[in-house]
């Protein structure tokens, strides 16, 4: 209920909701303030005041009474005003809040009505739908107290097998729902030997991959623990399904054969990088006089070596010149995998970028003293497609060199954890998710240009 006095001083506080991880403004959530100060409310109690975000993620609550308030934003997914499914994202602030003018002012209560802030006192029914309209004795508003949040989905904290899946005949891949620490695999099933796979992992570490060259049997069943916690125990074929009709011919079976990547961006490389090939399986022999580098037409011998215990890796090096065409060639069986398979002939012909037709660019980045957490500096892309990414932990000057002219900026994850990943947060333990920036400006490289630009992240508080 309100006073029916003719004047009152009506509290308020506005802000935005951005989305944590890209800074984006979060449209059509809800901003809730709670008079109850108990962290459990917003699983337990419909809010006190509520407001939703436009487009902008904007934000207004006013009409607000004197007090301190919880302030919490939540993506409702099933309409009921509770934060009661791990799907939906929130956000928050750490402390409480105690809304008010930053000079307060009298208004006059006028008979119009405005849409974006109701309280508990009024019926679920019509939340969000009106609120009394204040019109201000003076010319201009006066100015609120401005709250940003950062809104994110919590991260499930038990570790988990979400899923796993046969690759191909005797290759199994497990995802999981965080990167493993101390993974192990307990085959239950006998005939398989004591060293019986070769266990691959991706690059953040939550998706494992198991190699099986010598199987006991045509179906692995295994118990999966990590950290010395028995995720699971699953059981599944280690040979594709066969399609056909019943009775039908048998097909003339099909040797695979060993295929493999490269690291060429349309068929060019930065001359001073070395040419990457990437198996799919783990190579077992090779035959380096079946690998043959043509530099026009003249045989060179360049650098080669795996980089990775796997042998998944081969990395080519030559000190590469924007004058002269390659042309790369692995003769049949050049490669053979742990389970026999041999490569087809290929041959890759490619040439270096020119300088003249690159550009670069310098970062010179200033971070606050005494810093103990970690930087994650993201070169982006148009539509802040991820181009290169590094970490650093003391002032730097990064070069980036050889770009394709387009579009480009700049983003640092501010690794609290120094895990070299970005984390979200927790509500319940207080942990806001990590803080991101971008760079102030995106700019246009050219060819031949080189440009020069300074961050200054002290200006940043995490």
């Amino acid at each position: 209920s309100f006073s029916t006095g003719a004047v009152l001083d009506s509290l308020a506080i506005e802000g935005k909701v951005l989305d944590a991880f890209n800074l984006a403004p979060v449209k059509d959530t809800y901003v809730m303030l709670y008079d109850s100060v108990y962290d459990s409310v917003p699983y337990l109690s419909r809010p006190y005041y509520l407001a939703r975000t436009g487009e902008d993620g904007s934000f207004r609550l006013h009409n607000l009474k004197q007090g301190n308030y919880l302030l919490f934003a939540l993506g409702d997914k099933n309409n009921n005003y509770l934060f009661d499914l791990p799907t939906e994202p929130i956000a928050f602030i750490d402390s409480l809040i105690q809304p008010r003018f930053k000079a307060t002012r009298s208004i006059i209560i006028s008979d119009t009505i405005h849409h974006d802030t109701i309280s508990h006192q009024d019926t679920l029914d019509h939340m969000l739908a009106d609120s009394l309209e204040f019109k201000y004795a003076t010319d201009s508003e006066p100015a609120f107290i401005n709250y940003t949040l950062y809104q994110f989905l919590e991260a499930d904290s038990i570790q988990r097998l979400l899923k796993p899946s046969l690759l191909r005949q005797n290759v199994v891949n497990f995802a999981f729902r965080y990167p493993v620490k101390e993974l192990s695999f307990k085959p239950l099933n006998t005939g398989f030997l004591a060293q019986w796979n070769l266990m691959g992992y991706n690059s953040i570490g939550d998706t494992v991959t198991l190699w099986i060259p010598e199987p006991g049997a045509d179906t692995l069943s295994v118990e999966i623990t990590d950290n010395n916690t028995i995720l699971d125990t699953v059981q599944i074929a280690l040979k594709p399904a066969t399609r056909g009709r019943p009775g039908r011919q048998t097909e003339t079976v099909v040797v695979p054969k060993l295929s493999f990547k490269n690291s060429l961006s349309s068929l060019k490389i930065k001359p001073e990088r070395p040419l990457i090939l990437t198996f799919n399986d783990p190579v077992s022999l090779l035959d380096t006089s079946k690998l043959i580098l043509l530099r026009d037409s003249l045989v060179v011998v360049p650098e080669i070596r795996f980089t990775d215990s796997l042998h998944r890796r081969l990395a080519i090096s030559h000190p590469w010149n924007e004058n002269h065409k390659y042309r790369l060639t692995a003769l049949d069986s050049a490669f053979i995998d742990i389970f026999g398979h041999g490569n087809d002939s290929t041959a890759l012909a490619f040439t270096t970028y020119k300088e003249s037709e690159t550009g670069l660019i310098q970062l010179k980045i200033k971070l606050p003293p005494d810093s103990n957490i970690s930087y994650i500096i993201q070169l982006l892309g148009p539509k802040q497609v991820l181009v290169e990414q590094r970490t650093i932990h003391s002032d730097t000057t990064l070069t980036y060199n050889y770009l394709v002219p387009k579009i480009y900026g700049f983003k640092v994850i501010y690794d609290r954890n120094r895990n070299g990943r970005w984390d979200s947060g927790n509500y319940l333990r207080k942990i806001q998710p990590e803080k991101v920036a971008f760079f102030p400006k995106e700019f246009e490289l050219r060819a031949n240009w080189t440009m020069e630009e300074e961050w200054n992240l002290e200006e940043e508080t995490p």
